[in-house]
């Protein structure tokens, strides 16, 4: 039977040690980043309503495109990447409250 202590494939840090383990953070490729936010932007702004379920444009809206924008090294450029997204959120919100009935749209 082994030790219990060979079941951990490295030692914890000091809690209050000088010095913290150093990991790894993983960032994607900015490319992949551009392409991502590019993709989201082309089908917004082909679209004539949201075109995804609202679970998802809720999700997109409070994380994802925030989340990829975070990504840019380049804060103008995620800020350029960001004003593009706000105003296809503006403008499909607007097709999607006009296109409500009367008795489900909020005061």
């Amino acid at each position: 039977m082994s030790k219990q202590t060979e079941l951990f494939a490295r030692e914890q840090g000091d809690l209050f040690g000088e010095q913290s383990p150093q990991y790894k953070v993983h960032k994607p490729d900015e490319r992949y980043v551009r392409n991502s936010l590019k993709s989201l932007l082309e089908k917004m702004q082909s679209a004539q309503s949201w075109p995804w379920r609202e679970a998802t444009v809720r999700m997109h809206k409070e994380n994802n495109f925030d989340y990829l924008c975070n990504l840019l090294s380049d804060k103008e450029e995620a800020e350029q990447w960001r004003a593009q997204i706000n105003k296809e959120i503006l403008r499909l919100d607007a097709i999607d409250e006009s296109s409500r009935p009367a008795s489900s749209k909020t005061a």
